[in-house]
């Protein structure tokens, strides 16, 4: 009995010492392994984030584009031109309002990545700036007709000619902290949330001639300029349909609270004291949007320790309530802008 006690417990204990080796070795494998491997990367189009995470991991994420945007400018008609005079029929009437061409600009974004779920900051800025121009005479029976009512305090309401000028300057300020996240291999979203400052600047020049005015020239000056702050929020989205290539939409919504300095003033022939004014600085709330559509090329460089993108899409903003016109104060009133973005791309 003692002799086959004896073999058993030698059986166990040569069993337990050879899972312990086994164990030993497996245990050095991993360690093994787990040494010679480098950390894990998400790779562009992973499951990680809705941006490519590097092998280190990158900190910026920078982009520069230029803009070719179209003004619209709602409540900013200055004249009529009409077939005959307004009291004669028949009378066939062409609004007059304020001509653009295409205008150029600038757009630029700096981000900052957070190390953990894929929280990034990003600041983004636009300049876009274009002077316009029109040029209108009547022929024949034809008369112009200003809607300005400091030119009509002059006592001057119809003319031959008006020449108008237009300048505007748009400048754009986001600063935003944005979440990235999948929802399938291919689909990412990113909604974001944040601060938006806008500062808009309209003027407009008005020479009238003829007419009622005769051999005197009747010039009109009318400037806004606006500025606002408040909070912004969207979602920004991606679907990858092929390698590197993708499909993206940005889209964001915004009410700003601030200023619109308004002046119209007109003179005659330039004369210090033949002149008329009016002037106005309301507080203004005005609701804002912009959408972004296109598509983006993105891929990895230097083993996968940076990304490159390249973006075309077509942009749209739209922004409510700018006071652009005393006459027209409850019709319209509204700048809007809608054109292309090229955009270079870069994260380290």
């Amino acid at each position: 009995m003692r002799g086959t006690m004896s073999k058993y417990i030698n059986s166990l204990m040569q069993i337990s010492a050879a899972s312990v080796a086994m164990m030993s070795s497996v245990f050095a494998a991993d360690q093994t392994t787990m040494n010679s491997t480098p950390p894990q990367m998400c790779m562009v189009n992973n499951m990680c984030s809705s941006y490519p995470m590097m092998v280190n991991g990158y900190n910026v994420h920078m982009d520069i584009g230029y803009l070719l945007e179209q003004f619209v400018l709602t409540g900013t008609d200055f004249a009529i031109k009409s077939s005959n005079t307004l009291d004669t029929p028949p009378v066939a009437v062409d609004i007059l309002r304020p001509k653009f061409d295409v205008a150029s600009g600038l757009t630029a974004e700096l981000g900052y990545y957070f190390e953990h779920d894929s929280w990034f900051l990003n600041a983004k800025f636009d300049w876009v700036g274009r002077k316009g121009h029109r040029n209108t005479t009547a022929t024949g029976t034809e008369q112009i007709y200003t809607f300005s009512p400091v030119v009509t305090d002059l006592g001057y309401s119809d003319f031959t000619s008006v020449e108008n000028d237009q300048h505007v300057h748009y400048y754009a300020l986001q600063l935003d902290l944005n979440r990235g996240s999948w929802f399938t291999k291919n689909f990412a979203v990113e909604p974001h949330a944040g601060l938006k400052a806008a500062w808009i600047y309209y003027n407009e020049a008005n020479t009238y001639t003829g007419g009622d005015a005769g051999v005197n020239i009747v010039n009109e000056s009318r400037t806004t300029s606006f500025w606002g702050l408040g909070p912004d929020f969207g979602v920004n989205s991606e679907w990858n349909f092929c390698q590197d290539f993708s499909l993206f939409c940005d889209t964001t919504v915004a009410l700003l609270c601030g200023s619109s300095d308004y002046h119209n003033s007109a003179n005659v022939n330039g004369s210090a004291t033949n002149y008329s004014s009016v002037s106005d600085k309301p507080i203004v709330m005005s609701p804002t949007a912009r959408a972004i559509l296109g598509f983006q090329y993105k891929t990895a460089l230097f083993d996968n320790s940076q990304a490159l993108r390249i973006r075309l899409a077509v942009d749209s903003a739209y922004y409510w309530n700018q006071y652009l016109s005393f006459v027209d104060a409850n019709v319209g009133n509204d700048f809007a802008m809608i054109g292309m973005i090229v955009e270079l791309g870069w994260d380290f």
